[in-house]
């Protein structure tokens, strides 16, 4: 698991704490306030852990998975791709900016647009996948074509279709997908 993946995953358990909060907030007695109490402190732990996570994806090397960078869902540009490889094969930002001859503070906003633009559809639109899309999606990123995954999944091709262009609306895919 990457630094990435741990952040993700520690954002969607603080989400999921915040909602118990919420909806417990108005029941009453005292093992109530105590679970709502222990639940206030591990709120501020994980946002406190999340934010030393997120250091980590910013400036520790293979912070991101190989498989993050090149999947299409997530609609990197050439240029966050390459910066995103680079610093996982270990260079430093002032060394990729020589590299590709450019100020290390636009090197450092590309990284960090990418490291975003991967949370943010890992957090938001992986989860409003319906079961089928998210088996559909992954079929189709192990390299399956449309009608390979309709005789997998017993359904017609024009499902297959339909569910890839939902898909493709739901993440805002900006590269076209097959």
């Amino acid at each position: 698991m990457t630094w990435l993946d741990m952040e993700c995953e520690a954002k969607k358990g603080l989400r999921r704490l915040k909602e118990y909060k919420e909806i417990r907030k108005n029941y009453k007695g005292l093992n109530e306030e105590v679970n709502n109490e222990i639940a206030s402190e591990i709120v501020n732990c994980s946002e406190f852990y999340i934010k030393e996570i997120k250091k980590k994806v910013l400036f520790d090397y293979n912070s991101i998975s190989i498989d993050d960078i090149h999947n299409p869902l997530f609609g990197l540009t050439d240029r966050q791709k390459e910066i995103l490889l680079l610093r996982q094969s270990g260079l430093k930002y002032e060394e990729i900016a020589t590299s590709l001859e450019v100020g290390i503070a636009a090197v450092f906003r590309n990284y960090k647009a990418a490291v975003n633009r991967i949370l943010k559809i890992k957090n938001d639109n992986l989860s409003i996948f319906t079961k089928k899309q998210k088996i559909i999606y992954n079929l189709w990123v192990e390299g399956w074509k449309y009608k390979q995954i309709a005789e997998k999944l017993n359904i017609s091709l024009s499902s297959v279709k339909t569910h890839m262009g939902i898909i493709k609306k739901k993440s805002k895919l900006i590269v076209n997908i097959e």
